[in-house]
């Protein structure tokens, strides 16, 4: 008596733990602002008087089996986001427009970007690449994966990411793949990345060890007759 139809659906669906509770409302009034207002209140459906009660059987077990799909999918939604938030590699999702929708935990470390800021942001603008000699920026090739191809940056390469303060770089070893949808349409981009740069940092220093004198950091014997004949070479050419 205190609330109408309209009314205790809001004031439901206000209630802790009821916001994506099913409510059917069962009414005599069929007017299109009445209908309006019903929805808009937060009703899941509207069935009208006289009662049909197979019609309104039926939309509840339609509307229950809806709703525990949603369950099953929301909870491996939440699995797969807790997997990718605790695997050691960098993940970075984009849109069909090559749009970022999602960082990991790893990838906002490693870029310096939090998802709330990056969203909505190109790829290239917070996943960018550069060389390591010359520090020029490399614009990673999104586009070919928009359009159905694997990207793989090649391994010994100078490319390295740079973080977001311009002051760290990372050498990393990454992969990229097209996101299709049921119909086989590209609807974005998954790009997955780990930092390498200890290893990096290693196979440098063994390549210098191999080249060069321990005590006096000159070329060794080796090496000079390599660069040696490499200069005859040429000269004689």
């Amino acid at each position: 008596p205190i609330l109408d139809g309209v009314a205790a659906c809001a004031h439901i669906r206000g209630l802790a733990g009821a916001k994506y509770l099913p409510i059917i409302i069962v009414t005599a009034f069929v007017g299109r602002d009445w209908v309006d207002r019903a929805f808009a209140a937060g009703a899941t459906d509207y069935v009208t008087k006289p009662v049909n009660w197979d019609v309104l059987r039926n939309r509840i077990q339609y509307i229950l089996q809806a709703k525990q799909s949603e369950e099953a999918l929301f909870e491996e939604k939440e699995k797969a986001q807790i997997t990718l938030a605790s695997i050691g590699d960098g993940v970075i999702t984009t849109n069909a427009q090559g749009e970022i929708e999602y960082l990991n935990p790893v990838a906002s470390k490693l870029t310096g970007w939090h998802i709330e800021e990056a969203k909505g942001l190109l790829l290239n603008q917070v996943f960018c690449l550069v060389d390591e000699n010359d520090k020029q920026p490399i614009e990673f090739p999104i586009q070919l994966c928009l359009t159905g191809n694997i990207i793989k940056l090649p391994e010994h390469t100078n490319t390295v990411l740079i973080h977001r303060d311009r002051q760290h770089f990372f050498a990393i070893e990454d992969s990229a793949a097209p996101i299709k949808d049921k119909q086989g349409n590209i609807i974005g981009v998954v790009l997955v990345f780990h930092d390498v740069t200890e290893n990096h940092k290693m196979n440098q220093q063994l390549a210098y060890q191999a080249k060069h004198d321990a005590l006096t950091h000159l070329f060794n014997r080796h090496e000079f007759h390599l660069r040696l004949k490499t200069l005859l070479n040429q000269w004689h050419s």
